[in-house]
């Protein structure tokens, strides 16, 4: 069979353009977030802001040469695409032994939050609490008790606490912080646990303020939590997380980074953080 000229050359022209699409998808770093003040805000326009977005924002600015798209995703598929191997920057995450199997982690925290609150209506203070504190054994044993989780997301101590009560199949699985507080707002769902931090940015908003608690856990005393960047174990995660590593150890020598955080941190908090910082970030830095 005879194949004409015109025939060889549209493949081959073809074949060169699927060869360049791809080139250009390999070189596009996404970076997925979902809503989780104030790591991840969005108005209702869709604007970006919260100490995530805005590092974020800085740091693909300083890597001017790479396709950047900002992309909206859940906790757990974001996971999912660093484990396909997919070019992703995943921001503000905790470390875990599971994770490290398929996740190339930055050298320094990019922030610093904070051990779970109990996130309850404030109509059922009297009803959940003792003493002004939230006891996880306590409630989590009622089986008439129902609370919310978000896929993806690293409860440290908490996990094992669920493990241990009458718990773990009266749970809900939740989106967002968003989708969680409309949850309990409508009576869905008792409580769920949240980072202070979240708590208390979700707290701002006057509904909300005027309805919603956040409460200690009696079992889980307020300490801070390390967050960093990570990619997949891939080559291409490899590099580029040696080239955040890079701008991370210049935004905590020139002190921009211990700035950003202290502006998305409550008052109350500040002194916490600076210690957690110091300690943590800074001392373990070698600047000029």
């Amino acid at each position: 069979m005879r194949i004409s000229k015109l025939k060889i050359v549209s493949f081959t022209l073809l074949s060169v353009l699927i060869c360049i699409e791809i080139a250009f998808a390999k070189d596009k770093t996404y970076w997925p977030s979902f809503d989780c003040p104030p790591l991840f805000m969005y108005n209702s326009s869709g604007e970006r802001s919260g100490l995530g977005n805005t590092l974020n924002e800085y740091i693909q600015n300083m890597l001017p040469s790479d396709t950047h798209i900002n992309a909206i995703g859940s906790p757990v598929k974001r996971l999912l695409d660093a484990k396909s191997g997919k070019n992703i920057v995943i921001t503000g995450i905790v470390k875990t032994t599971e994770r490290e199997k398929y996740l190339y982690y930055s050298k320094y925290p990019c922030m610093v939050s904070w051990s779970i609150v109990a996130v309850i209506r404030k109509e059922d203070k009297n009803k959940f609490t003792s003493n002004g504190k939230f006891s996880l054994y306590t409630n989590l044993n009622n089986t008439n008790n129902i609370f919310s989780y978000m896929k993806g997301i690293y409860y440290g101590k908490l996990l094992n606490i669920i493990k241990e009560t009458n718990s773990k199949n009266h749970g809900v699985a939740a989106f967002d912080t968003i989708d969680q507080i409309n949850l309990l707002l409508h009576n869905r769902i008792d409580f769920f646990f949240a980072d202070p931090l979240v708590a208390y940015y979700t707290h701002q908003d006057d509904i909300k303020k005027s309805n919603i608690e956040f409460i200690e856990c009696l079992e889980l005393p307020v300490t801070p939590i390390y967050r960093y960047y990570a990619t997949p174990k891939t080559k291409w995660g490899e590099v580029m997380i040696r080239k955040i590593d890079a701008i991370l150890e210049d935004m905590i020598c020139s002190g921009r980074l211990e700035t950003l955080v202290k502006n998305w941190t409550p008052d109350n908090f500040k002194k916490k953080l600076e210690k957690a910082y110091q300690n943590d970030i800074t001392d373990k830095v070698l600047c000029d």
